[in-house]
């Protein structure tokens, strides 16, 4: 029987907003970082001066480095522009391929434009995306970015399939952070006026800390715009849990995964 399993991108935007306690406190068992982000953000002399990925990030889940920068030079070299000061990093392939060997993750995501097949020759396990792919274990994992293609994913498996679906996706954790909120009647923002007398939780139904904790959506209405920080934590806990729970139903999910 085949599974699903959503992948928080813990060096987004949102997903940094997290400590690596919250997202294992959230069921999380997988995380994703963009090497994109990485890059930019510590740079690639302090990720070298680490002995891999691990050892700087911390995370004790499964590693997934998403590789699938879209930026390249007419003479081949990857273009990073930072978010920060709008530079442009101009790598190499080499430097590339050397910098991915040296974090050893536990899977790199690669895009099917990927026509080297110098990269399959580095111990990681490789995901080529879309698409299905297998390990040497027996395993077959669909690995897909984003949620709107999950549907037509799970139409080409089989029900007596065993591949397994990672769907990696930032969408839970970037709509907390502008006040979206999942609930069982729906997405509502929780920035709304009305919200502010409403001490009720965010969902009756949910399991995650901030709604078993009993905070409101008054009090989390009144600390979104107080505190935005403090309250985008308890809001993108809440929307991965609520996710999962969703998920569970639909046949895929982030805390069933080992």
């Amino acid at each position: 029987m085949s599974d699903c399993c959503l992948i928080p991108i813990l060096s987004s935007q949102a997903g940094v907003c997290l400590t690596l306690d919250n997202w294992q406190q959230a069921g999380v068992r997988r995380g994703v970082y963009h090497l994109e982000a990485l890059i930019t953000k510590p740079g690639m002399r302090v990720l070298q001066e680490f002995s891999d990925l691990r050892s700087y990030t911390a995370w004790p889940g499964t590693i997934i480095l998403n590789a699938c920068l879209t930026t390249v030079s007419a003479t081949g070299e990857y273009l990073v522009r930072s978010p920060y000061d709008g530079s442009v990093i101009t790598i190499s392939k080499k430097a590339l391929l050397e910098l991915i060997d040296h974090l050893r993750a536990d899977y790199v995501v690669w895009p099917t434009t990927t026509s080297d097949e110098s990269i399959f020759r580095h111990s990681t396990s490789q995901f080529i995306v879309p698409g299905i792919n297998h390990f040497e274990d027996g395993q077959s994992l669909f690995y897909l970015i984003g949620e709107a293609s999950l549907d037509e994913a799970k139409a080409l498996l089989t029900p007596d399939s065993t591949t397994s679906i990672w769907v990696e996706s930032d969408k839970p954790a970037s709509d907390a952070l502008q006040g979206n909120i999942y609930s069982s009647d729906g997405v509502f923002n929780l920035l709304e006026p009305h919200y502010r007398d409403d001490f009720s939780p965010l969902d009756d139904v949910c399991c995650c800390f901030t709604c078993q904790e009993g905070y409101t959506r008054a009090y989390l209405h009144h600390l979104l715009q107080q505190t935005p920080l403090l309250a985008q934590r308890f809001l993108i806990l809440h929307n991965y849990t609520f996710r999962s729970l969703v998920a569970c139903n639909r046949g895929y999910s982030n805390s069933g995964c080992k």
